[in-house]
């Protein structure tokens, strides 16, 4: 996992929603749903990722209700990386609202 960077990101999860989040989104599907949304193709110039690779930075999204109000509770925004011609994903991590 990417190390915490002060203010904007954290790599481990706070509650167990996010806990929920972060598995769902580690083994959900690599297509294009209503929770998950392609950011930027083609990730250049990070150092830990090689010129001729095929990254993609995506975001995986998920809102909580009061089931009595109705109000939203919790908003957990993830973000991570995935190589769309092997299938894995790395670089998850939790962004603050």
């Amino acid at each position: 996992m990417a190390k915490d960077k002060a203010g904007k990101w954290y790599t481990t999860p706070k509650t167990l929603n996010e806990q929920l989040a972060l598995d769902e989104a580690m083994t959900g599907p690599n297509i294009i749903t209503d929770k998950r949304k392609r950011i930027k193709d083609d990730i250049k110039g990070d150092p830990r990722i090689p010129a001729y690779s095929c990254i993609d930075k995506w975001s995986y999204s998920v809102q909580i209700f009061d089931s009595k109000t109705g109000k939203r509770i919790e908003n957990i925004q993830i973000h991570y990386l995935a190589d769309r011609n092997i299938g894995i994903k790395f670089d998850f991590k939790f962004k603050i609202d």
